[in-house]
């Protein structure tokens, strides 16, 4: 687990700026809070159609920037928060997060 003591963890992400602007950058992953697992992301899965409709603001999308997209990430546990106990460190793990080198996520999903 991190501790409020230690120092900030600082991560990269992709956004999307403006329509047909990609840009990656940096931003301080929050702290854990209860039943959450922190993740490294190994791989991330960029599906070509859904997010470059999302991209170009094509119809059928909100068309609203900034948009930070990404729903497939894996990656291996690197922190748990209190209450953890499905996941332990290094345990490699799948979830639907964005494309970022770091993410939280809920120990179960609803």
């Amino acid at each position: 687990m991190i501790s409020s003591t230690e120092k900030r963890l600082i991560g990269k992400r992709v956004v999307f700026v403006r329509k047909g602007e990609v840009t990656i950058e940096d931003f301080e992953v929050p702290q854990l809070k209860n039943g959450e697992v922190l993740i490294q992301t190994v791989s991330s899965l960029i599906s070509s159609g859904t997010e470059t409709a999302f991209l170009m603001a094509l119809p059928n999308t909100p068309g609203v920037f900034p948009q930070y997209p990404g729903y497939s990430n894996a990656g291996i546990i690197i922190a748990t928060g209190n209450g953890v106990s499905e996941f332990k460190v290094g345990d490699r793990v799948v979830s639907q997060r964005s494309h970022a080198s770091h993410a939280i996520a809920p120990q179960r999903y609803p």
